[in-house]
């Protein structure tokens, strides 16, 4: 899921699949009100997920927007992951239990195979 903006969406099957994710639905913001905020947005979608009987395993995210919409949606802190975005050291703040360094490290922790 994410809140990109449209120009930026093209690329999304490819790096999912570039970091061996799951091949499931992506969901992406379709109007300028989603794309401004994130968190609300994000939030939005994890609420259908967990209204129509999912459960929330683990995520992971590189952004506060992420962390607190995954929080609020009951993803336990103990299984939201941050990755730093490219060209930074650090993670972004929030209610996360480990950042990485790179996805491709990571994945395998959130989805095992």
């Amino acid at each position: 899921m994410t809140a990109r903006n449209v120009y930026f969406q093209f690329n999304i099957p490819f790096f999912l699949s570039r970091y061996h994710f799951p091949d499931r639905d992506i969901q992406v913001a379709n109007s300028m009100a989603e794309r401004k905020n994130f968190k609300t947005f994000k939030l939005n979608i994890l609420k259908r997920y967990t209204e129509s009987g999912w459960t929330l395993f683990a995520a992971y995210g590189d952004s506060s927007t992420d962390f607190a919409a995954y929080l609020a949606a009951g993803v336990p802190q103990n299984k939201i992951f941050a990755i730093t975005r490219q060209g930074n050291c650090k993670c972004k703040p929030g209610p996360w239990r480990k950042c990485y360094d790179s996805r491709s490290k990571h994945t395998p922790i959130a989805f095992p195979p």
